[in-house]
């Protein structure tokens, strides 16, 4: 948002940054993600969360987005009609106020 700036050593500084592994996931609340269910059935999709659906975007595997369904955060099921051909599919499923899930999905 300002200007900045710093100073450096010139040259090669082996120990500038640290790569640090956890156990735990950065983005994603573990008991949010199981408690997220998306399947396909009779050409509806289906998806059950413990929290309110805010929306659910869906994306075919090239990235192409196929489905975009804005709930308002009123409801934690869906059941929509889902008339893709046969395959893979992304779904992105934004809670209200509390982040989002990915979860692939086969029809």
């Amino acid at each position: 948002k300002s200007p900045y700036s710093f100073t450096a050593t010139a040259g090669d500084i082996k120990d500038r940054f640290v790569l640090r592994y956890t156990d735990r996931q950065l983005s994603v609340d573990e008991q949010q993600l199981s408690d997220t269910f998306v399947y396909v059935k009779n050409d509806q999709l289906h998806v059950r969360a413990a929290k309110n659906i805010e929306a659910i975007v869906v994306y075919d595997l090239t990235g192409k987005k196929l489905m975009d369904h804005h709930m308002g955060g009123n409801s934690d099921s869906l059941s929509t009609p889902f008339q893709f051909p046969k395959g893979v599919y992304l779904t992105v499923i934004t809670f209200e106020n509390s982040g989002s899930v990915t979860k692939k999905v086969m029809n």
